[in-house]
């Protein structure tokens, strides 16, 4: 259990920005895609898991 953390304390991070001229590594567009459609799907599971009777 102590390996698991608070997704909450992440910040989803702006998408990586190349200098003038340069492009992305479309591998890198990539990787933040998922990093992002996970975070939101972590998001979604734990509104769906909550207890309204607090």
């Amino acid at each position: 259990i102590e390996d698991k953390e608070n997704y909450l304390e992440h910040l989803i991070p702006v998408a990586p920005v190349a200098p003038p001229g340069q492009q992305v590594p479309p591998a890198a567009l990539a990787a933040h895609v998922a990093w992002v459609k996970g975070q939101k799907e972590v998001a979604v599971l734990m509104l769906l898991t909550m207890d309204l009777e607090i």
